[in-house]
């Protein structure tokens, strides 16, 4: 008999999901899975030790069968796992069976995501409460199942290894492509589990299951430490056929009709569409009015002014009235934003909310799928100490100050959606049918999202903070330094009260897509330069020796990766020396990151803001003699970092 068992401190999720439901019709649910786990809204407690019995065993029978929705792994002639202690109490819990969720793509295929990070499969390992003697009655019961949830994830560079340890499971899926077939494979097939097993701690909560009828009869745990799978490897599960004989490409929750989405360029389809016809929204009559809801900011215009309308475009001969203009935005500038055009984050995203009036009422509108027309404003925080404003967006922002708690309301001026003006008059937009984000996410609403980016500053600085993960200094003037006046505009929305006094906190509800790989040490990089945590300390000047001398022979390489460019000198080379560096660093080489876009280019960003590209300056200490030599010590590397923009 093997047994393995957690003791380390357990994260518990405190469960906030009434407005969290799987299906896009019905009642909503109060414990509907999956959820965000997220690290602000858990507690940490001590369990009893979970543990795990007969999960390795390399004696039986492991089945693998293709059901034509995913793939399912069964044990049989063997001990069956079982699983007791930690959230689970003295019950014992026996092994179901194994089902695997994955996506399209990598970076969206897992159904739990934390803190806002999605990852690109899961695998879920179903037990029965056995205290209630048969599967079929643990349905009903709230303790009746118990889910071990593992999240994976695809290191995205060309070239990674697959993962050894599940390479069992992996490597026979060419044996199952077709729905409803079986294969034989290891009985030791889950040992790739025990590395996750080793980490610190779990999430657990209690929930449903993620598949009709969404029983809520479910206590998850969740490892904390990720999986790795190789792209090679997740593709393998793709090229499964359902019954229909087409691929598998996902099987992992949300809905396909669901808000918001990561607007791709590659994959839209270009459409020539009538002119959108907006109608009265800038216009400086009537009054407008600027609430707090306890969860946004809020704008609705009132009064003696014709009423806003839209049409045309995709809208076809509907008009849409406009209800309302409300924003989302998040803890930093990186990402608060719902909409993602090329995977690329924005710091603020506004909607503004019509109804179509050939519905009569708002009410009735819900019930048909072109029942409201939203159109999606993107806004970027730009990077650096330039002081420049938004002065449209004052019109709005100046007023924050005054709704600082829920259910407060001000007015403001009439023309407070000028700033749409200029954001409208684009040559193309994105349009596609999607979901109501309020209840039970309704796909009722055509979204009209424009790609012009709306600039907008961040927050004041401050050199007097300390960064708290990293040690991050600068060689600045600080006289400089303290001459620069931002206008923060993103943080008047910050400032705003929930309806228990807290600081309005968007859950990072959007499918925001990130190139995650899970990193065992503990200063890897990079890292967002945040300069409103930086100590500011005196240094010698950092002195660059040689740099200006033009060398012998440049060489340039495409790796397939990046540009490097390598140069030699007719004696010595350039070297770093002095500043924060004990010795002489000697130059390496030059290469270069970028994006597919301008927006986010760069590895490192400043203040949560990235740029179009990035530059990498390679040094070695010269006592190691090589760049290959210095790369195995601790002091052996310098990066000189230089961000351009356009």
């Amino acid at each position: 008999m093997q047994q393995t068992s957690f003791q380390r401190s357990k994260h518990v999720v405190i469960s906030k999901t009434a407005t969290l439901s799987t299906s896009s019709s019905g009642l909503p649910k109060w414990r509907q899975s999956p959820i965000n786990l997220c690290k602000t809204a858990t507690w940490t407690k001590k369990f009893s030790p979970l543990y795990m019995t007969n999960y390795w065993l390399n004696e039986g029978t492991a089945t693998m069968t293709n059901t034509g929705k995913t793939v399912s792994i069964e044990f049989s002639d063997r001990a069956l796992p079982t699983m007791r202690g930690g959230p689970l109490g003295k019950d014992e819990f026996q092994f179901m069976n194994v089902q695997f969720r994955w996506g399209p793509e990598n970076s969206l295929g897992a159904e739990h995501s934390i803190n806002g990070i999605w990852y690109s499969m899961e695998a879920q390992i179903m037990h029965w409460n056995t205290r209630y003697g048969s599967i079929e009655k643990c349905f009903d019961k709230p303790d009746g199942i118990a889910i071990l949830s593992y999240l994976m994830q695809t290191i995205g560079c060309p070239g990674i290894p697959d993962n050894p340890s599940l390479t069992k499971i992996t490597n026979s899926l060419t044996n199952i492509k077709r729905m409803g077939s079986s294969t034989k494979i290891s009985p030791d097939c889950l040992l790739w589990m025990l590395e996750a097993c080793k980490g610190h701690g779990y999430y657990t909560y209690s929930g449903s299951l993620t598949v009709s009828p969404y029983n809520e009869c479910v206590i998850w745990i969740i490892p904390a430490t990720i999986t790795k799978i190789s792209a090679r490897q997740i593709d393998a599960f793709r090229n499964l056929y359902d019954e229909k004989w087409k691929n598998i490409s996902g099987n992992c929750l949300p809905t396909t009709g669901q808000s918001p989405i990561n607007l791709d360029d590659r994959l839209v389809r270009k459409r020539r569409y009538p002119p959108l016809v907006l109608n009265g929204y800038w216009l400086n009559d009537g009054e407008a009015r600027l609430l707090n809801t306890g969860s946004t900011a809020k704008i609705y215009l009132t009064g003696n002014r014709i009423p806003s309308t839209i049409c045309g475009g995709p809208l076809s001969d509907d008009v849409y009235e406009l209800m309302e203009v409300h924003f989302h935005w998040g803890e930093d500038d990186c990402k608060g934003a719902e909409h993602t055009i090329n995977n690329t984050w924005y710091s603020m995203e506004c909607h503004v909310l019509h109804w179509n009036r050939k519905y009569l009422t708002v009410e009735e509108c819900f019930r048909h799928k072109d029942g409201f027309c939203i159109l999606a404003y993107l806004f970027l925080v730009q990077p650096g100490y330039c002081s420049c404003i938004n002065p449209q967006l004052e019109r709005i922002t100046e007023y924050l100050k005054y709704i600082l708690d829920p259910d407060m309301e001000t007015k403001i001026p009439a023309n407070c959606l000028a700033w749409m003006r200029w954001a409208t008059y684009c040559t193309r937009y994105y349009t596609y049918a999607g979901s109501y984000n309020v209840a039970d996410y309704p796909e009722c609403a055509t979204w009209i999202v424009f790609p012009v980016v709306i600039p907008v500053r961040s927050s004041e600085v401050s050199c007097n903070n300390i960064m708290y993960q990293y040690t991050v200094c600068m060689y600045i003037d600080e006289k400089i330094l303290m001459n620069y006046e931002i206008k923060s505009q993103i943080k008047e929305f910050r400032r705003l009260r929930d309806k228990d006094g807290n600081f309005i906190k968007y859950e990072q509800n959007a499918k925001l897509i990130r190139d995650l790989f899970n990193n065992e040490g503990t200063l890897e990089s990079p890292i967002d330069l945040d300069i409103s945590h930086m100590k500011i300390i005196e240094l010698d000047p950092l002195e660059w020796i040689g740099i200006d001398i033009t060398p012998r022979k440049l060489k340039i390489t495409n790796t397939g990766f990046t540009v490097i460019l390598c140069a030699k000198w007719q004696q010595g080379g350039p070297y770093l020396s002095r500043g924060p560096f004990e010795g002489n660093y000697m130059f390496a080489q030059v290469h270069f990151h970028w994006g597919e876009n301008e927006m986010k280019g760069s590895e490192h960003t400043v203040d949560g803001a990235s740029m179009p590209m990035e530059l990498h300056v390679v040094h070695f200490k010269e006592e190691y003699e090589t760049l290959e030599s210095a790369l195995r010590r601790p002091n052996g590397v310098t990066v000189l970092i230089i961000g351009i923009e356009l």
